[in-house]
């Protein structure tokens, strides 16, 4: 529907039709086909933290253009790939470290704040009639928001 309307998508319209037939005539580049040779399935590794300031982000331009000053040409894009990861990720995780896996999905403890939520307005309804229960209000909603602070 807006495509219908919209002056600049009809203006770049015929600029992208010629760039798609110059394309066509420029065969000069070749070809890459994907070809996999590995069989199995890559186990996941934990996430890396990330540089932050702009000098450290500079250290390790410098280190990449070094590591991969003379890169082949690439015929098998598997390992190139492997290549590629097994020289980043060490870099990163030396430097920077590694970040913590979490020990329950969020959903799980979306659940258990869920349940400490209704337990504590449960408390707070008795507690409008008997004041023992301050200490345990007070105690249940510490440990909401330690949950939800780790989150």
């Amino acid at each position: 529907m807006h495509q219908r309307s919209c002056k600049i998508y009809k203006s770049l319209k015929p600029v992208t039709q010629e760039d798609e037939s110059n394309d066509s005539d420029v065969t000069s580049h070749p070809i890459f086909q994907h070809t996999s040779t590995s069989t199995s399935t890559p186990k996941p590794i934990p996430g890396i933290k990330l540089p932050k300031s702009s000098t450290q982000w500079s250290e390790a331009n410098a280190f990449f253009q070094l590591e991969f000053r003379c890169l082949d040409a690439i015929t098998d894009i598997d390992s190139f790939a492997n290549r590629f990861q097994e020289a980043i990720y060490p870099y990163f995780a030396a430097n920077c470290g590694i970040l913590k896996m979490k020990s329950k999905p969020v959903e799980h403890i979306n659940r258990d704040i869920r349940r400490l939520k209704t337990k504590l307005r449960n408390l707070k309804s008795l507690a409008q009639i008997d004041t023992r229960f301050n200490n345990e209000i007070r105690m249940l909603s510490k440990q909401i928001r330690a949950i939800l602070k780790n989150q």
